[in-house]
């Protein structure tokens, strides 16, 4: 999947939204429980608004507020075939970190965030992992091991040195889509010549 893919690709949907009446409390509980950043706050004409995490923050206590008095409202919205890159530029234009995602007729249909954007941009783990293969190699390493998942790198390496780790180590981080590394090296001690780990 590339950023010229049209957000339907990857928003998040089913929405999850508020009516106008619901409690702040409500809102709150919902963007913890299903882990999301924002909920939009759909009433009988459509999508009214949108409550963040930080227009939560900003309330403090919740008692006593409605989703309509919390919500930002007018909310920047859109088309479910939109690009993905043209959704970032609008993010990044607007400062806005989520925006919902609307059909023809207007109806709220999902979401998208930063990070589903981000998730696009990154390489796929097999692409990080042929680049993390290649960058040991570079440096005149042997590839033990190797597996990559979300992103999270676990690498093994026999390499000519402690130097030699350190470059394969700074290189792998540098990979784009590297989230995490876990790398054990092996080689032999420039002095004593003995096999060391590490």
């Amino acid at each position: 999947m590339d950023a010229s893919s049209d957000i339907r690709t990857v928003m998040s949907s089913p929405l999850v939204g508020v009516a106008p009446g619901a409690p702040a409390a409500h809102a709150a509980w919902l963007l913890w429980e299903r882990e999301i950043g924002a909920v939009p706050v759909i009433g009988d004409q459509g999508l009214l608004g949108l409550i963040t995490d930080g227009d939560l923050l900003r309330l403090g206590d919740f008692d006593g507020h409605i989703a309509v008095d919390v919500m930002s409202a007018p909310v920047m919205v859109v088309r479910a075939d939109t690009p993905v890159d043209e959704a970032a530029r609008i993010m990044g234009r607007h400062g806005v970190g989520h925006l919902p995602v609307v059909d023809d007729d207007g109806n709220p249909i999902g979401m998208i965030s930063r990070s589903d954007v981000l998730a696009v941009r990154l390489p796929a783990d097999p692409e990080v992992r042929r680049q993390v293969i290649d960058r040991v190699i570079d440096v005149g390493g042997e590839v033990l091991g190797v597996h990559v998942e979300n992103g999270g790198v676990r690498l093994c390496v026999r390499v000519g040195g402690r130097d030699e780790a350190a470059v394969v180590e700074r290189l792998v981080r540098e990979i784009d889509g590297v989230v995490a590394l876990d790398a054990s090296f092996s080689y032999l001690d420039e002095l004593s010549g003995e096999p060391v780990r590490g």
